[in-house]
């Protein structure tokens, strides 16, 4: 038996929706939290037609069990050009994870190639929601002397309270103080070290609207309340030091609720006049000793800069730039703010060195709250934010262009994916979870050799929860929510030309009749289409109608969407709702001639568990005209159906539910005129061939001689159909017992020669394994393997590429997979 490798092509996941969940390296690597990952993405792995930069996703790090609140480089505030390879994550689970590389010194190849391990776990008594850590001396250049250069990590938890953690050699960091806030919160802080001073400053801002400085030794066993800093009138959501200017000065910026940004300077005592600047700052001047410097400084309020309307969750400074071996700080700020914009701060000396905003990108439109969080890339060209819809957005420019241009960037679903599906060909994938919407993945041909997967769509944009989809042609599919209506979707055209640029398809035959785009209207939850001729403003209409709600704009891409694009130009129109449901929809499936849909909603009756048979189109009369005819119930079974699937020729609609059992209806073939088929339940399971537990899911073989089933009782049960003098008989062939429940399953013929089945478990831990058995179902499944880049949660949905036919060999296959972790991910499976 050749030896199977697999290789995760493919990795999309969206960003958490809370403040300082992204981090950009000056290493040119980001980081982000992504539920209770960390998701590892190089921007110099995805080669861009307009040759911008873009970046995509390569590995996700898992140690937390509960979502990452913060993730942050450690950095060296002595040479913010040394390379940044360790890196903290903390968790609503009350740990503290220090990250280090492993296995490379970061210098020389993508993000991909690196391996991360964990360092330490530090365990505290509260959820953490922030922190810092900064080297106190300077970083080993190898990882066994970084891992025990020294250095000081502060943390804030939800209880108020400030713990500070010392580094002093191999036995990693140790506590050394906590420092309480009582009632008040810590939402975020800061450390750097001054010039001339052997001794630590630490800023921590709370919701009492008021900056605390704290002087810290080195040793951190002793912190000395210097200062209070007011002046904002709100949550202080972001406090950030700056590296020394050409001066010698420290600078801190601090923004928050009250929609505004200050900015603090630090000056030792002797080199600062008091009878210079206005009164105002004067006033608002403060002067303290650090501890174990002797030293006097005075920190003194400079600039207050308006310009954002709504609440604002993250701003930095520039990162440092290097002349003539040394790092200099660039008097540049960037701030994100909830009013949808991202803005850059500049002094402008043409007006004696006022502040003002040079730069302005941001959101328009869409179903959107503004950003939580904001980054500079190391060389300054390029800016990443996140916002409430967990995406991420890239903005890029060239040195001589003054210009701000969206540009390639990961993302996907920020909570739990539960359903994924493959159109007929294999083109693409389909994703759905409860954040609501609905994506469209494919690969990007940038030439007949080099293929990028990427987020190509966003077909639908709900206001429930979605909770499963079905294809149901080329460009067209139903989804179920938490409703009691089914919706049908079908590609405009639009999107049908870029995808045909973008993936080297020809849609064509797909063109005719189909309206421009989509939107959704302000109080409404479904796509409207949008035709050529509504895009025309008419003088004569009646004022009320000139300007309808219509953010959709045809545009012609080169390169897959950005953000922007997703949330408004690449909806599909609603062409249909299925009604007849009592409850939530659970479960939808369509036969593989796409002419017939099933579909079964939550139940806690038999009457409530009946599965709909609906008639997509009659394929003699009318093969192109979708007609969703209400043909049939299947009393099949007494509690809610879990998933459905159809044999591929049609002949057989395979149930399993939560009362225990599968179900199999067979085709029957009528001769009258109101329909010429119908499914009646031929076979169920018994005590012998079925399982204990709740099924989960099932699946088919491609020659439809097996099918598999999966259920919380830890086992998939391989069953061989055979219909014998007009009955069908079915047989218990293998049944495979694993230690976590399985949650999903799929099946399909080995790539390579077509001798055996693979058959690809996932399970509840997030494992995914890989199994194969013989045709004739004489030998016991075997494990291959497990793949390396399992999910972080429960497994919830497992499709192989569509099988091609008994005559198509290829040297590998893919398999999609979905979990609660917010993750899709694509697999290639290959012989080694």
């Amino acid at each position: 038996m050749a030896h199977i490798t697999s290789n995760l092509i493919y990795l999309s996941a969206g960003c958490n929706t809370s403040p300082h969940c992204v981090a950009w390296g000056n290493n040119n690597v980001v980081l982000y939290a992504s539920d209770a990952n960390i998701i590892v993405c190089d921007p110099t792995s995805l080669k861009t037609a307009s040759e911008r930069p873009g970046f995509r996703a390569c590995q996700s790090l898992r140690h937390h069990s509960e979502s990452v609140n913060c993730v942050r480089w450690i950095t060296f505030p002595g040479d913010a050009a040394a390379p940044q390879y360790q890196f903290i994550s903390l968790s609503s689970d009350k740990t503290c994870v220090i990250w280090t590389v492993r296995g490379s010194d970061g210098e020389n190849g993508l993000a991909d190639s690196w391996k991360f391990s964990v360092l330490q776990q530090l365990e505290l008594k509260v959820p953490l929601q922030v922190g810092r850590c900064i080297y106190t001396s300077q970083p080993g250049h190898f990882s066994e002397s970084r891992d025990s250069s020294a250095a000081l990590l502060t943390i804030a938890g939800i209880d108020g309270s400030v713990t500070i953690w010392i580094r002093k050699d191999k036995l990693g960091f140790e506590l050394a103080n906590t420092i309480s806030f009582g009632r008040g919160q810590v939402l975020d802080l800061d450390i750097t070290r001054l010039s001339g001073s052997e001794s630590v400053l630490l800023a921590c801002g709370g919701d009492d609207g008021k900056i605390h400085l704290f002087g810290l030794l080195l040793s951190g066993a002793q912190s000395t309340k210097l200062a209070v800093l007011e002046g904002h009138e709100d949550w202080i959501r972001t406090v950030e030091f700056s590296l020394p200017d050409t001066s010698g000065l420290t600078h801190m910026l601090s923004a928050g609720q009250d929609c505004t940004v200050r900015l603090w300077t630090f000056y030792a005592k002797e080199s600062y006049n008091v009878d210079s600047g206005d009164l105002w700052s004067r006033v608002n001047s403060k002067q303290f000793v650090l501890p174990g410097s002797g030293k006097d400084f005075v920190v003194v309020f400079d600039t207050l800069l308006f310009g954002h309307e709504n609440w604002i969750y993250g701003a930095h400074w520039a990162p440092p730039l290097v002349e003539g071996g040394k790092a200099v700080q660039p008097l540049r700020i960037l701030t994100a703010s909830m009013d949808k914009t991202v803005v850059i701060w500049e002094p402008q000396a043409e007006f004696g060195g006022v502040w003002s905003d040079t730069s302005r990108v941001g959101e328009v439109g869409g179903n959107n709250l503004g950003f939580y969080g904001c980054q500079f890339s190391p060389d300054g060209q390029s800016i990443l934010s996140h916002s409430f819809s967990g995406s991420l957005h890239l903005w890029t420019r060239s040195e001589e262009a003054t210009t701000w241009t969206p540009s390639v960037v990961s993302g996907g679903h920020f909570s739990s994916v539960n359903d994924i599906t493959w159109d007929p060909r294999g083109l693409y994938v389909l994703s759905t979870g409860q954040d609501q919407s609905t994506r469209l993945h494919a690969p990007w041909l940038l030439d007949t050799d080099s293929e990028e997967w990427h987020e190509m769509g966003r077909p639908q944009v709900h206001g429930y929860d979605l909770q499963c989809l079905a294809r149901t042609g080329p460009f067209s599919f139903a989804s179920g929510a938490e409703e009691k209506i089914v919706r049908h979707f079908q590609a405009p055209k639009s999107f049908l030309l870029n995808f045909s640029e973008l993936s080297k398809v020809d849609v064509s035959g797909d063109l005719a009749n189909a309206p421009e785009g989509a939107n959704v209207p302000a109080l409404g939850l479904s796509n409207k289409a949008v035709f050529e001729a509504e895009e025309r403003a008419d003088a004569d209409r009646h004022p009320t109608d000139r300007y309808p709600e219509n953010s959709f704009s045809a545009v012609r891409l080169t390169q897959p969407p950005s953000e922007e694009d997703l949330i408004q130009n690449t909806l599909w129109p609603e062409t249909h709702k299925l009604y007849g449901h009592g409850y939530e929809i659970s479960s939808l499936a369509c036969n593989h001639s796409c002419t017939i849909l099933a579909s079964a909603s939550r139940a806690t009756r038999p009457e409530d568990a009946e599965i709909y048979l609906w008639r997509v189109r009659d394929p003699a009369t009318s093969p192109s005209k979708f007609l969703f005819n209400r043909e049939e119930r299947l009393p099949a079974h007494t509690l809610t159906v879990t998933q459905m699937a159809f044999s591929h020729n049609d002949r057989f609609l395979l149930s399993v539910s939560r009362d225990r059992t599968w179900v199999l209806s067979r085709q029957q073939q009528q001769k009258t005129q109101s329909h010429s088929w119908q499914y009646e339940i031929c076979t169920r399971s018994d005590k012998k061939n079925g399982h204990s537990r709740i099924v989960w899911c099932c699946a088919w073989t491609p020659d439809d001689v097996y099918f598999a089933t999966g259920s919380r009782d830890k086992t998939v049960c391989v069953h061989n159909v055979k219909e014998e003098n007009g009955q069908v008989l079915v047989e218990l062939l293998h049944r495979l017992t694993f230690d976590e429940p399985i949650t999903a399953l799929d099946l399909t013929l080995k790539f390579t020669d077509h001798t055996r089945y693979l058959l690809v478990v996932g399970i509840e831990d997030g494992h995914v394994a890989v199994h194969s058995f013989d045709r004739a179902g004489t030998e016991e499944p075997a494990h291959l393997l497990t793949l390396p880049d399992k999910h972080h949660k429960a497994v919830n949905r497992i499709r192989f590429q569509p099988f091609l036919g008994e005559g198509v060999i290829h040297p590998s296959v893919l398999v999609a997979t979905c979990g609660a972790d917010c993750a899709v991910k694509i697999f290639k499976l290959s012989t080694a």
